[in-house]
């Protein structure tokens, strides 16, 4: 049995099994201190996500890693050749990347973000996204993602940790059916916000 079908079963199984939260979030799962919920939200076919986890760092040390797109691709779940598109602003930018898929047969996507900023005290800090697919012309052999929307938080817990969360809702595009993808949403803020922990604790 393959990893990717393992991964459909499990999260059918989760599915239909999960808690629903007061907020309409229901836990998908908790693993490696990182939970994972999704919600579906009413006028959308595609199920919305949130990751949260805890680092032993700090919001600035995160905000620091989250601008530096040459290293994107080392965390960022499925981004590959990232680049910055344009600086709009201290605290605004556009970027572009490329995602691969998990089998030869499904095209690879490509996705324009403008990035907002936001650092209002000590404590909090945050990073909106928003999908632009109509900023740059499309690319051969890609399929453009025609929407995305993303939000990064960063709360501080003590001197020593910060929570941070990642949550949003993206379509795809193309012609994967949406059955299929609401089953793999999950692992997109899972292994982004694993990969993360390396990037955004100091050894």
């Amino acid at each position: 049995m393959s990893l990717h079908f393992r991964l459909f079963l499990f999260g059918a199984i989760f599915t239909l099994s999960a808690p629903v939260l007061a907020d309409n979030w229901s836990l998908d799962f908790d693993r490696n201190n990182i939970k994972v919920y999704t919600k579906q939200e009413k006028g959308s076919a595609h199920l919305h996500f949130k990751g949260v986890s805890v680092y032993a760092t700090t919001i600035e040390r995160a905000l620091e890693v989250m601008r530096d797109v040459s290293n994107m691709h080392g965390w960022l779940y499925s981004c590959y050749e990232p680049k910055l598109l344009k600086e709009e602003g201290e605290n605004s930018r556009l970027v572009y990347m490329k995602n691969s898929t998990p089998t030869f047969f499904i095209s690879d996507r490509d996705l324009i973000l403008r990035q907002l900023f936001d650092n209002p005290s000590e404590d909090y800090a945050s990073l909106n996204l928003e999908g632009l697919p109509n900023e740059i012309e499309p690319v051969d052999g890609l399929v453009r993602i025609p929407h995305f929307q993303g939000l990064w938080e960063f709360r501080k817990v003590n001197q020593n940790e910060i929570e941070i969360t990642y949550s949003g809702s993206f379509d795809p595009g193309g012609k994967l059916p949406t059955s299929i993808t609401n089953l793999l949403v999950s692992d997109t803020p899972y292994n982004t916000l694993l990969n993360l922990r390396k990037y955004v604790e100091k050894q």
